[in-house]
């Protein structure tokens, strides 16, 4: 898919926030080929290096950074992303950090006949715990020879608008080593993705499930789940550690599989304020 470019060398397993910046640093991507300071946008916590380098200006600080080589940026950033991307220091209040989605979405809610959107002020909270995932995790491009990191919003989110974007101004991120085509690579577009589904619609957010409020449950139907997991744990791990995979009595192996679904799967509606079951006794089936 990606042959010629960059993305074709060193593509290993994902990792967390926690690697952003050393995987960016040591991937033969950066390596082998020259990249712009562009990259550090999302790779590290940029906003005080914006803000030293624009004197107080975060956009002209993230100007600074993107035409720079990217060893030379590399030197002013020393955290992955932390909790000030994501939060004001004085109230912890969520905020967007990153020039490249202020200016997106305003370009998208110019789209949509709402000027000067300002996502600082005019989101509101629960918006603002899709937009500060949002802020990295989208499809972008270096525009022009400043490369400056944009995204490719002023039609809309929907993978055709965003390819008609590309078509209409002529942008192309590499040419194929082996057809020769005009390519364009897509980036992480979770957040375009999220908002043409129900998770969207339905006003439910990337924190709602990914970073979810944890409430203590207690009381009978707890005690009922955690009996129902330790039973049917044990019989799914009976079954996987015996090392023939089933072979030596297949029968009872699938029995013993159709229990441990059975028992999990009532762990889980012991958990339903409706549906309270007793947990299983020691012998057999409850």
């Amino acid at each position: 898919m990606w042959a010629g470019y960059a993305f074709a060398t060193d593509f290993r397993s994902k990792r967390g926030h926690a690697y952003l910046l050393a995987d960016q640093t040591f991937t033969e991507r950066v390596q082998q080929f020259k990249q712009p300071g562009t990259c550090i946008h999302c790779h590290a916590s940029v906003y005080v290096p914006y803000m030293k380098a624009g004197n107080g200006d975060l956009i002209k600080g993230f100007e600074y950074y993107n035409q720079m080589p990217y060893p030379e940026a590399r030197k002013s950033f020393t955290h992955p992303v932390v909790c000030i991307d994501r939060h004001a220091p004085d109230t912890m209040a969520l905020r967007i950090t990153r020039p490249g989605f202020l200016e997106g979405i305003r370009a998208l809610k110019a789209s949509e006949g709402v000027s000067d959107y300002d996502v600082n002020t005019m989101a509101s909270r629960q918006e603002m715990r899709g937009f500060v995932c949002g802020q990295c995790h989208v499809e972008y491009y270096f525009k022009g020879p400043e490369k400056r990191l944009t995204y490719p919003w002023s039609k809309g989110l929907k993978v055709d608008q965003i390819y008609e974007y590309y078509r209409e101004v002529g942008f192309t991120d590499w040419t194929h080593a082996e057809t020769g085509a005009p390519t364009l690579k897509a980036q992480h577009p979770e957040f375009e993705m999220w908002n043409q589904g129900i998770h969207a619609r339905s006003g439910v957010t990337c924190s709602d499930c990914h970073m979810p409020y944890m409430r203590g449950a207690s009381g009978p139907p707890m005690t009922a789940a955690l009996e129902f997991q330790r039973h049917g744990q044990f019989y799914l791990d009976f079954v996987e550690s015996e090392n023939s995979n089933g072979f030596h009595a297949p029968q009872e192996a699938t029995r013993i599989l159709g229990e441990a679904i059975d028992y999990l799967r009532q762990g889980q509606l012991a958990l339903r304020p409706a549906h309270v079951s007793a947990p299983p006794s020691p012998g057999g089936r409850p």
